[in-house]
């Protein structure tokens, strides 16, 4: 069995050497693992059989990274050792069948070429380069990579390509423009890719994509590390990770590390320095001249996690606002102040947009569910009714609630809400007003609930 950070550490060495971005050093101590741990060498045969499989119709690449002349080399000079120092072996010889020896005299004649014979081999070598030069330049079969599994408000350029949410992704289908909203994609090797727009992107394969401009935030899970993100400035290599990328107005690629670690090598296809490793709480940029430099961590400024059909939006903020949910919004600042969540009808209206003269209202002992889509189960009233009062559309019981009246104080309210049109109700909590957007609270009288 191989260490599971050998074993991450080996992915890493061995994707680079594929992708042709392997170093000397890098190199060196690839062949260090190889030669000193057979399972890692089993798992490396693995590995190269795995990607001749998958990039069989690529064949060109796979000689050029598994064959390169470094490696060709490296296995001549094993040879000629083993030749000159291999022990000699004596083979017995067996006997000679004595027969009489007949002289012949041989006359030399002059050396004929057969014109037919030069003239097909040179027709063969020419069909033999014809056929290099076809298959190299012949388009490879397209596969299917990757599955787009949600989307927000996206309006795409295209609208020959797939966008809808389950529509199969392909790896010939060039750059797409992404010019608005948000969408999820999820190769088939594992990694997810939120992607927000504007940006533009094209899928490489499975493991693989590249980043022409705008931004992305992906995450790798385990059996996915090696996943890939070429920029025009650089190459993101993950090692189990969650990380945002963006490129800037100026081309440089700002990679922002959250968990795990990835390597982060400059230059397009990684042609211009040593890989830099990033830890969780890091960022550093690539710019267009090969240069690295450390950068601020944007804890907020990528779409981390979102929902289509509730509208929740994460960017990575710390705490959701209930008070903010019961105004509507996904609890992180996008509901309405003074909404109103009546606990007895499902209705929602806006304090001070219609004042109500009532506002001791009478609600039966039920439960109401409320919209499927929002993060609110739904709303009750206790009353006087000797059955258990039901706290859930699951049917969830509260079978010692107190017997009341069966009367409610307005509503459920994103605020203090108000004494009177325009005059507001302060919800103070040691000096400070608890109904604002700056400090969220929720009005609710006791005989409510949510």
């Amino acid at each position: 069995m191989i260490d599971p950070q050998l074993k991450s550490e080996l992915r890493y060495l061995i994707n680079l050497s594929l992708e042709g971005q392997i170093s000397d050093a890098q190199y060196q101590q690839l062949n260090e693992i190889l030669e000193s741990n057979d399972s890692a060498f089993r798992y490396y045969l693995e590995l190269i059989e795995f990607h001749q499989a998958l990039a069989s119709s690529n064949w060109e690449i796979e000689y050029n990274a598994l064959f390169s002349t470094r490696k060709m080399m490296g296995m001549l000079e094993e040879f000629a050792d083993y030749e000159k120092n291999a022990p000699t072996l004596e083979i017995e010889k067996p006997a000679p069948q004595r027969e009489p020896v007949k002289m012949l005299k041989v006359e030399k004649s002059p050396r004929v070429i057969n014109k037919s014979s030069l003239y097909t081999a040179f027709v063969s070598i020419a069909a033999l380069v014809f056929v290099l030069i076809y298959v190299s330049l012949a388009p490879s079969p397209a596969s299917s990579v990757a599955m787009i599994t949600d989307s927000l408000n996206a309006q795409w350029v295209q609208s020959d390509h797939q966008t809808d949410i389950g529509g199969r992704l392909w790896d010939n289908e060039g750059a797409r423009w992404l010019l608005k909203g948000t969408v999820k994609i999820e190769f088939d090797y594992g990694a997810e890719v939120i992607i927000e727009g504007p940006t533009e992107f094209e899928l490489e394969s499975a493991d693989k994509m590249i980043l022409h401009s705008g931004r992305l935030y992906a995450t790798v899970p385990k059996r996915a590390t090696g996943f890939i993100v070429q920029t025009p400035s650089s190459t993101v290599i993950d090692l189990g990770t969650e990380f945002g990328l963006e490129i800037n107005n100026i081309g440089s690629t700002n990679l922002y590390m959250f968990k795990g670690k990835a390597s982060l090598i400059p230059g397009q296809n990684g042609d211009k320095g040593e890989s830099h490793i990033l830890i969780a709480g890091q960022a550093k940029a690539a710019t267009p001249a090969g240069q690295v430099r450390e950068i601020e961590l944007k804890k907020q400024a990528f779409v981390r996690k979102f929902d289509s059909k509730t509208g929740f939006l994460w960017r990575g903020e710390d705490e959701i606002s209930l008070a903010d949910v019961v105004g509507g919004g996904n609890g992180f600042g996008t509901g309405r102040l003074q909404r109103v969540l009546d606990p007895g009808t499902g209705e929602t209206w806006i304090h001070g947009s219609s004042y109500r003269e009532t506002i001791f209202l009478t609600a039966a002992n039920t439960y109401l569910p409320y919209d499927p889509h929002s993060f609110i189960d739904g709303v009750f009233v206790p009353s006087s009714s000797p059955n258990p009062q039901i706290v859930s559309s699951m049917g969830h019981t509260f079978s010692d609630c107190p017997r009341t009246n069966g009367e409610y104080y307005e509503g459920i309210i994103n605020g203090g809400g108000l004494k009177g049109i325009g005059e507001k109700r302060a919800l103070l909590l040691n000096g400070v007003d608890y109904g604002t957007r700056e400090n969220p609270g929720i009005f609710m009288h006791a005989n409510q609930g949510i």
